[in-house]
This record gives C-alpha cells, sequence and structure tokens, in this order.
C-alpha cells in the first residue's frame, strides 16, 4: 500500500480478494488432479512424487484420500497429473501469503478484523510458533519463509484512515475461513492419523 486505507473494510477487502480468488482456483485445480490421476492412465511426463507428500497438509491429504484408491496411495511414490501439482503449489502460496505476520495477507486480515494492537500480538505470536515449527518439523521450507518475513515483511501496515468501524459479518466469517484454510493446508497430518489412512 503506498497511502492510508480509509477503513477497516477497504484494507480486508484489499487483503483477502487475492488469497480468495487463488485459494479457489487452486482447490479446483488440485480436485482435477487428483481426479485425473486417480484414473490410473499415466503418461511418460507425469511428474513422479512421494506419497508421504499427501501427509504434509491436513487438507491435500484428506482430499487424497477421498478421491485416490488405496492402492495408489500405498505406493512409495506416485505418478500425478500435473494439474494436482500445480494446484497443490498454488495452495502452499496462498497459504504462506495467509500467515498473519505484517504485511503479508494474513496479517492485513488479522489487522482489518481486530485492529492493529491485536494484529502486531497475532504477529509477534506467529514468529514464535513459525520459528518453533522451523526447529521442531525441520523444515527448511518455513525456515526460507520466516527469513522473507523477518526480513522484508515483519512492519504493520499503515493505520486506516478510520480505525474505528468494523468490517461487517461476512467479511469476519470470510477472514477466519481463510485463516483456517492456511492452517490446513500448512499443518501436516499426524503421523497416527496418517497411518490409519494408509
Amino acid at each position: 500500500l503506498q497511502s492510508y486505507p480509509r477503513n477497516r473494510t477497504g484494507l480486508f477487502d484489499f487483503a483477502a480478494s487475492g488469497p480468495i480468488a487463488g485459494a479457489a482456483i487452486s482447490i479446483v485445480t488440485l480436485i482435477a488432479g487428483l481426479l485425473l490421476t486417480s484414473t490410473g492412465e499415466v503418461a511418460d511426463w507425469f511428474p513422479q512424487i512421494p506419497s508421504a507428500l499427501f501427509n504434509g497438509s491436513i487438507l491435500v491429504g484428506t482430499l487424497g484420500n477421498l478421491i485416490l484408491p488405496a492402492a495408489m496411495r500405498d505406493q512409495a511414490t506416485l505418478a500425478v497429473h500435473p494439474l494436482l501439482v500445480v494446484g497443490y503449489t498454488g495452495l502452499l502460496v496462498n497459504a504462506l501469503n495467509l500467515i498473519p505476520i505484517g504485511r503479508l495477507d494474513g496479517g492485513r486480515i488479522v489487522q482489518a478484523l481486530f485492529g492493529r494492537t491485536i494484529a502486531g500480538r497475532v504477529s509477534g505470536l506467529t514468529f514464535v510458533i513459525q520459528g518453533l515449527a522451523t526447529i521442531v518439523g525441520n523444515s527448511s521450507l518455513l525456515l526460507y519463509w520466516s527469513l522473507i518475513c523477518v526480513f522484508l515483511q515483519r512492519e504493520g501496515e499503515y493505520p486506516c484512515q478510520d480505525e474505528v468501524t468494523e468490517p461487517n459479518n461476512v467479511r469476519f466469517v470470510t477472514g477466519l475461513g481463510l485463516l483456517v484454510l492456511m492452517i490446513l493446508v500448512l499443518t501436516p497430518i499426524p503421523d497416527q492419523v496418517g497411518r490409519l489412512w494408509a
């Protein structure tokens, strides 16, 4: 943003429009890729991915378990339709952008819904959680993203000209839905659940 947003509703609309469109397209693409993969028709140029990749996300793993036959899921590596990879990548990029830190879309959404003070606290707490997840979960992706956030995105967004008027209930529910989507995409399936589904 190059100027102060008019109000928190305007800030929300600006922050949420990209993730809503990106997530919707990515989910449709992912489901199409899963359906095309489930037919079993494999071309030589299909990418091979480890089946364990599905356990890296609650949302993607759940969709994979619902759509793909058990025989496919039991393989160590799986030839998948490229649309599956495109959809998963799109969801991952959107989810990283929805992390509630500073000037990421997730940080802007939290600021629009709850105000700048709470957004600052949530941002600090998210940095701590992200740091712990990087160390405990041994995630190089989260490590790189954490460094990008620390050096480029950690500051809060400009204050709104009208900081008092809150967004309506539809925007509130939409914002919470986007944050839940971020959690479902970035949280891996626990090992015990993954073994039950396998």
